[in-house]
């Protein structure tokens, strides 16, 4: 969600809730969220507010955006679809709310209603980093590969510090038979951000695809340690040790994949090789 976190920040709207009914709304509302308990209260706030419908247009426009977000960050995507429709019928203009909305469409898997919404921001904020990104990551979505590239270059050009976009980046260039310039972007993005499991796990494929077994063991085991339930981390993981020869590490951690995943098809596959139970 950071590339969408700062988009909260961009609209400076909060005074206007001052003039609010209810006190407590308006601190709910305003509230910064920590955990699930604390968006919960955020959310209640800006319903809260937005259903007496009493506030200043300004305001009830902050209380859907804020709302939003939550529903974004939370994953309740049709939701913050729902409130983002109504900011942009409020304020057509506003470029974050097409970038939120994006994010929300592509959490539904409408990556072409997504990329729509990411084009719409980039029209009006054509130097935001984040959103060819993003439009890039739902190009690939799509398979359509010419345009992710376009779009992600045109990213890392603005941001080059993105180290998510470098991790897209990467797997793009890994699915276009590119593994060096796959692998520099993993290295890129693994240096700017150690503790980010995507890029690990990225070239952790690169490197089991070019039968570097251990080291893929490497990058697979941090990614699992950063991020435990992860459960394609940890079927790489067992898919390198299978391939380096460790089959008792390799059935562990196929069963470990189940327990994260009981549909794993590559992991009930690879206990049937191993002839091994599930």
């Amino acid at each position: 969600m950071r590339q969408i976190t700062r988009a909260i920040a961009a609209v400076a709207m909060w005074t206007l809730l001052a003039n609010a009914a209810s006190a407590d709304s308006i601190t709910d509302c305003r509230a910064p969220v920590s955990d699930r308990a604390s968006a919960e209260r955020v959310v209640a706030g800006c319903s809260q507010l937005i259903a007496e419908q009493r506030e200043a247009p300004q305001a009830l426009l902050a209380a859907y955006f804020k709302r939003s977000l939550i529903y974004v960050q939370t994953s309740r995507f049709d939701l913050a679809v729902t409130d983002m429709d109504e900011v942009i019928r409020r304020q057509p203009d506003l470029g974050q709310a097409y970038q939120v909305r994006g994010t929300a469409q592509g959490g539904l898997r409408k990556f072409d209603l997504a990329i729509a919404d990411f084009t719409s921001a980039i029209a009006r904020d054509p130097k935001d980093a984040n959103n060819y990104g993003n439009r890039g990551s739902s190009y690939l979505q799509l398979g359509k590969t010419d345009l992710a590239a376009a779009d992600l270059d045109k990213s890392l050009a603005l941001a080059p510090d993105n180290a998510s976009m470098h991790s897209v980046r990467g797997s793009l260039r890994f699915m276009l038979n590119q593994p060096d310039s796959a692998l520099a972007d993993f290295d890129e993005a693994i240096r700017l951000n150690p503790r980010w499991p995507p890029a690990y796990v990225g070239r952790g494929r690169v490197r089991l695809s070019q039968g570097r077994a251990d080291e893929a063991i490497a990058d697979f085991g941090e990614a699992v340690r950063l991020f435990p339930g992860d459960a394609t981390a940890v079927q790489y993981l067992a898919m390198a040790h299978q391939a380096a020869g460790h089959r008792e590490e390799a059935i562990a951690e196929f069963r470990k994949t189940l327990r994260l995943s009981p549909t794993n098809q590559p992991a009930k596959d690879g206990l049937k090789i191993l002839g091994a139970e599930p």
